[in-house]
């Protein structure tokens, strides 16, 4: 697994924004797609500001 840089986490911690989040797991995903094969790698990470819409059994709404 790789190291995530403390200045970029502390800096982040003050007000959580989609690219300090991205700063934080971009090494973890480099070091995944290396070894991965082409078909499994990670090219694209959408991160949400809210949930998934849920139902009442609490699972993800598909439809």
């Amino acid at each position: 697994m790789a190291a995530v840089s403390c200045r970029a986490i502390i800096k982040c911690r003050k007000k959580p924004q989609k690219h300090c989040m991205m700063a934080g797991w971009q090494p973890v995903i480099d070091t995944y797609n290396q070894a991965a094969p082409a078909h499994k790698r990670e090219y694209r990470i959408k991160v949400r500001e809210t949930e998934f819409e849920k139902t009442p059994l609490k699972k993800i709404k598909r439809y």
